[in-house]
């Protein structure tokens, strides 16, 4: 018997509809709890999409959900974020963006359409499906460079000052720059299909950016993320989508710039607190070029195929495959950095510390990745 079989022959995910009433008024009850009257409507709205034949997912294209879920997951995000972010501007929510010298990437009405629009390339291949990889890697880079052009606070050149001369001058940051953020928004979009494993990065990235800041908007953020995470995680029936994961992504890189442009946090601090999606990319790119296999081509070859199938062989249903598999690698790869900077066990700005810390985390994520290889790559017993 083939993994493949061995694994569907487990017994299926519970449909939507079929969600033990318990579980969903628990549901309906945390998410109503942490999120007021927008919590609960999101969480009706994803149900509701969820159990609608609109823009479903191959069940297979992952490799991981087998379960056809829908892809508007970051659609519901970004209408959660605009009400949270509208509601968050009328109540006492202090912002002291400013006065430590940090400029929110996602404030300025410049910033906010070229974030959308980058976010809108996902969408387009989410409803349409007929951009090449090259088209939507032209379209993302060029996106990327105009914003870093037109927005305060990405490109600080006094950041940079460790650079060689001829390096450190505009022309080349900016390019620099808007590589980095299209670069994550592939290695981003690459991590998607677990239950709350992009989706649980981002929330890390952004909390520990509000802890730092205190920005309105991130406050949004991290409100609309943490209710689709709820669902996510609960359910298996909705994830972000190209259109989630390339605005989520992309928003995390633009704010890890500017972070970084104020001088105050370590590069590497930044680095490791993204650091599943960037090593994982350089690994499955490392992979396929040595067996000359397309980089840009989807698979099933990525860390976190590998972890669900070694929880799918230890008698795990599907979701619950699906969203440990998310969560677990989340909560190593992001919140345990985050916690390290926030509680001061490292200092935000100790290059050679978060780059030793940075090391072991890329020793840790090749050795497991290999490890998990191996023993999906077993017989079955």
């Amino acid at each position: 018997m083939s993994l493949q079989q061995d694994i569907r022959n487990v017994e299926p995910a519970p449909s939507i509809a079929k969600l033990p009433l318990v579980g969903a008024v628990a549901l309906a009850i945390v998410s109503g709890l942490f999120g007021g009257v927008v919590g609960l409507l999101m969480v009706g709205v994803m149900w509701w999409i969820s159990s609608n034949p609109w823009v479903r997912d191959d069940p297979d294209s992952h490799g991981i959900s087998e379960q056809d879920s829908s892809r508007l997951g970051g659609f519901i995000i970004a209408v959660g974020y605009i009400v949270f972010a509208l509601l968050s501007s009328y109540q006492f929510l202090p912002s002291n963006e400013l006065s430590q010298g940090f400029v929110s990437p996602l404030v300025s009405p410049q910033s906010l359409v070229l974030w959308g629009l980058i976010a809108m390339v996902g969408m387009w291949d989410d409803f349409v499906s007929n951009i090449t990889a090259s088209g939507r890697l032209a379209l993302v880079s060029i996106f990327s460079l105009l914003w870093v052009v037109i927005t305060p606070g990405a490109l600080q050149l006094e950041a940079f000052a460790w650079l060689p001369g001829p390096l450190a001058n505009e022309a080349v940051l900016a390019i620099a720059c808007a590589f980095i953020i299209t670069a994550f928004v592939n290695a981003g979009n690459m991590a998607d299909g677990a239950n709350g494993l992009l989706s649980g990065i981002c929330l890390a990235f952004f909390v520990f950016t509000f802890f730092e800041v205190s920005s309105q908007n991130i406050f949004a953020i991290i409100m609309a993320l943490t209710i689709f995470i709820f669902f996510n995680v609960a359910t298996g029936k909705i994830f972000l989508g190209d259109f989630g994961s390339y605005g989520l992504s992309s928003g995390v890189a633009m704010t890890a710039l500017v972070l970084y442009g104020t001088g105050e946090y370590t590069m590497w601090l930044l680095a490791s607190i993204v650091s599943y999606p960037c090593v994982e990319l350089v690994r499955v790119f490392a992979a396929r070029a040595a067996r000359n296999v397309s980089p840009m081509q989807a698979g099933n070859d990525h860390t976190h195929n590998y972890l669900y199938r070694v929880c799918r062989r230890m008698g795990l249903g599907r979701v619950a495959a699906n969203s440990l598999t998310g969560c677990a690698i989340a909560t190593l790869s992001a919140v345990v950095p985050s916690v390290i900077a926030l509680t001061g066990v490292l200092g935000r700005g100790d290059t050679t510390a978060w780059l030793g810390y940075f090391i072991c985390y890329i020793i840790f994520h090749l050795a497991a990745s290999r490890l998990l290889k191996v023993v999906t790559e077993q017989p079955s017993g």
